[in-house]
C-alpha cells in the first residue's frame, strides 16, 4: 500500500511540474510578444504621431499579420523530396519492371528479329498480365516473367506458321493454346490467354508492317534494324 501511495504522489508531483513548466511558457511567450510589440509602438512613436499604446496595438497587429503570411508560405511550400517519390525515379522504377533485353539477347548482333519480337511481345504480355491477372498476387516478378516469355514464344510460333502472303498478323487465344500445347507447355486459364492474345494483338498493330515483311522474307533470323 505504502509503495502503491508513493507511486501515485510521485505521479500527481510529475503532473504538476508539468503543468507549471507549460504555465511559465505561455507566460514567457506572451512576454515576448509583448515587448516585442511595445518596442515597435516605441519606435513608430519617434517617426508617427502615434502614442505608446496606439504604436503597440499596431505593432501587435503587425506582428499578427507578419506571422500568418510566414504560415501561409510554410504550408503551401512543397515539403523536401524523398528518394524513390521524384517522376525520374519513378520512370526508371517503370523500367526496371521491364524484362531485360538481356533475357533475350546478350550482343547486338545476336539481336534478330526473333529475338526482338520476343521482347516486345513478351513485355506486353507481361505488363498486361501485371495490371489485370488476378493470380499475379501469388506470383513473384521472376516467375511472372517467364510466364511472359513462354507466352511470347508460342505467339511467335503462331506468327512464323502464316503463309508468307499473309496480310492478318492477330493472334488468337485458341492459337496460343494450340502452340503451347505443342511446346509442352501446362494449360493456361482463358482468361490468361485471352489477356495474351490482346496485349499481342495491339503490339502487333504496331509493327504490322515489319512483321508482315519478316513474314513474307521469312527472316526471322535477320539482325532487326530497330533504333
Amino acid at each position: 500500500m505504502r509503495c502503491i501511495v508513493r507511486v501515485r504522489g510521485e505521479a500527481i508531483v510529475r503532473n504538476m511540474l508539468l503543468l507549471m513548466l507549460f504555465v511559465v511558457l505561455i507566460l514567457i511567450s506572451f512576454a515576448l510578444i509583448v515587448g516585442i510589440s511595445v518596442g515597435i509602438g516605441w519606435a513608430l512613436t519617434r517617426v508617427l504621431p502615434f502614442s505608446l499604446f496606439q504604436g503597440t496595438a499596431v505593432g501587435m497587429l503587425a506582428a499578427l499579420a507578419t506571422w500568418m503570411i510566414w504560415r501561409r508560405i510554410i504550408e503551401s511550400s512543397p515539403g523536401p523530396v524523398i528518394a524513390g517519390e521524384t517522376g525520374d525515379e519513378d520512370e526508371e522504377e517503370e523500367e526496371e519492371r521491364e524484362i531485360p533485353e538481356s533475357k533475350f539477347w546478350n550482343r547486338k548482333g545476336e539481336r534478330t528479329w526473333e529475338n526482338w519480337f520476343r521482347y516486345v511481345l513478351a513485355n506486353a504480355i507481361y505488363d498486361e498480365l501485371d495490371d489485370s491477372w488476378d493470380g499475379v498476387e501469388d506470383m513473384d516478378e521472376r516467375t511472372l516473367q517467364e510466364q511472359a516469355i513462354r507466352l511470347a514464344d508460342a505467339a511467335l510460333e503462331g506468327l512464323k506458321r502464316k503463309p508468307v502472303y499473309t496480310r492478318r498478323v492477330r493472334i488468337a487465344p485458341d492459337t496460343l493454346k494450340h502452340e503451347l500445347t505443342r511446346m509442352g507447355q501446362f494449360p493456361y486459364p482463358q482468361k490468361v490467354l485471352k489477356m495474351a492474345a490482346d496485349a499481342v494483338s495491339a503490339e502487333l498493330m504496331e509493327w504490322g508492317d515489319e512483321v508482315r515483311e519478316v513474314i513474307s522474307e521469312r527472316s526471322w533470323g535477320e539482325p532487326a534494324d530497330v533504333i
